[in-house]
């Protein structure tokens, strides 16, 4: 037999790439708080604004430094992956290799009498229960897999093994199954019994208060327990927050604290950056849960996105407004408030807030005539057509897409 090593996790030029790209994003970051700080202590107009584009370049700098550690980490995680699988499959290769006629055979040619014994042992008693796996594959309900369930925490020797007790504890139903894998030391096992949606209460609350976050975030996927919903809205961990706010068990009260986060997330680490994680994404959660009250989704749409220093959207929530005007609970005043004020834009309307109002079966069927028409007066008749092809009032519809075929038709004949 002969297997190669992967070699180490990752070689020491990734690691030293992403820990200068952190340096340089601290660096970066502690100049745009001297630069603020000396913008708020000016005095004079002129030297103000001599601070403010100095400033701004510095905020401008920041965020190149903030995009490069952030990939910079990306790739030190994705080599760090790829290493690591290839580690496991090189042992988990290895033991089934050992666990065959002619593995058990080598190693007692080499002396390994007691390692090839217990590996005879465990071949002999994974052939027994193969019946008895296949059954809980199938069926992770049927009481019969309790026995199967104990077999395997105690039988932990290959990648297929571990798919599936990873199965079993994600969709067993039976207590006693869950209890058990209760005390496995595995972080990936707790997080696939934390995703099963018919945990009892008892494993609930004891995986609410892992310290591994991604279990405490597979409880907030599925959990259907206000109060625990609740409890885990103030985890530590902004990922756990955004579950939460995706929950469609979470209590109205909970959505609407929740969508009065604060906006900045200066304390957001930079494994959060990657992922696009922090109160931003909250927000657009809680827009896009269905069980977000109107009167939420209307006070965070008067609101507005947040902003960042120089006035402009932040790219986390740039798709905020859209998002509240297609939650199905938005209220049909807010649609056609905001219709109207993108028919007061003329030419720079938003085509993303447009797009999300005439979905809506609510919008008035004036304002939606009035919409396709300034379309088609200010982006052409194919951009208009494609605005009217998602009108929910279907009568309104059918007889705009005919108009505008028809214009095409005639622009084209005259071109």
């Amino acid at each position: 037999m002969c297997y190669e090593f992967p070699g180490p996790r990752c070689s020491p030029d990734e690691r030293k790439k992403m820990d200068n790209a952190k340096k340089a994003y601290q660096e970066a970051d502690a100049l745009v708080r001297v630069k603020e700080k000396a913008f708020k202590e000016a005095t004079s107009e002129a030297a103000k604004e001599s601070l403010r584009q100095e400033l701004q370049q510095a905020q401008a700098d920041r965020q190149t430094a903030r995009v490069n550690a952030a990939f910079a980490e990306q790739e030190y995680t994705e080599a760090k992956a790829k290493r690591d699988k290839a580690k496991n499959a090189y042992f988990a290769a290895k033991e089934d290799y050992l666990r065959t006629p002619d593995g058990i055979k080598e190693l007692r040619e080499k002396g390994q009498h007691a390692k090839a014994d217990r590996y005879e042992k465990e071949r002999q008693q994974d052939i027994a229960n193969f019946h008895v796996h296949e059954a809980v594959k199938n069926n992770p309900s049927d009481p019969k897999a309790l026995d199967a369930a104990k077999l395997e925490i105690s039988f932990d020797r290959t990648m297929k093994t571990t798919h599936r007790r990873e199965n079993l504890a994600a969709n067993t139903t039976l207590p006693e199954i869950q209890q058990e894998f209760m005390k496995s030391r595995s972080p990936k096992l707790r997080s696939a019994l934390a995703h099963n949606r018919n945990l009892i209460p008892e494993a609930q609350n004891r995986l609410a208060m892992d310290k591994d976050p991604e279990i405490r975030l597979g409880v907030a996927r599925s959990t259907t327990d206000r109060k625990l919903l609740n409890k885990l809205s103030q985890d530590e961990d902004v990922r756990v927050h955004v579950a939460v706010a995706s929950n469609k068990n979470t209590d109205p009260a909970t959505l609407r604290r929740m969508s009065t986060m604060a906006t900045h997330g200066e304390q957001r680490s930079l494994n959060s950056l990657r992922a696009g994680d922090g109160p931003g994404t909250v927000r657009m959660a809680v827009a896009q849960n269905p069980s977000t009250p109107s009167a939420t989704l209307t006070r965070m749409y008067n609101q507005g996105p947040e902003r960042d220093f120089t006035g402009e959207v932040t790219d986390r929530e740039s798709n905020l407004a859209n998002s509240i005007l297609e939650n199905p609970s938005v209220s049909p005043k807010l649609l056609n408030k905001a219709a109207k004020e993108e028919l007061g834009k003329g030419a720079g309307s938003d085509y993303k807030v447009e797009y999300a109002v005439i979905k809506s079966p609510h919008l008035d069927r004036k304002t939606a005539v009035a919409l396709i028409k300034n379309k088609a007066k200010h982006s052409g008749a194919s951009n208009a057509r494609s605005l009217a092809y998602w009108c929910a009032h279907e009568d309104i519809k059918k007889k705009v897409l005919k108009q505008l075929d028809d214009q095409i038709a005639k622009e084209k004949a005259n071109a």
